[in-house]
């Protein structure tokens, strides 16, 4: 498969990114939701450290789309 590199494709590729993290955190109990949240959030804090702002913006993204689909830990 060739893919461009242009806006169209990168986008594409980052709702793809978005809806793996969702679908993830989706099918996972919630006390490993919120290991596999925690983790996306030492990447987060990690590419803040390296002011890689691409990076963490991407990243704050899929964290966020990861967190939508959390659930609430069962009794």
């Amino acid at each position: 498969m060739n893919i461009e590199p242009n806006a169209k494709t990168l986008n594409a590729i980052v709702d793809a990114m978005g809806a793996i993290v969702k679908s993830l955190v989706a099918t996972l109990p919630p006390p490993q939701q919120q290991v596999f949240l925690t983790k996306l959030m030492d990447c987060v804090e990690s590419a803040e450290r390296k002011e890689d702002d691409l990076l963490n913006s991407l990243l704050q993204t899929l964290l966020q789309a990861g967190a939508l689909e959390r659930r609430p830990p069962t009794r």
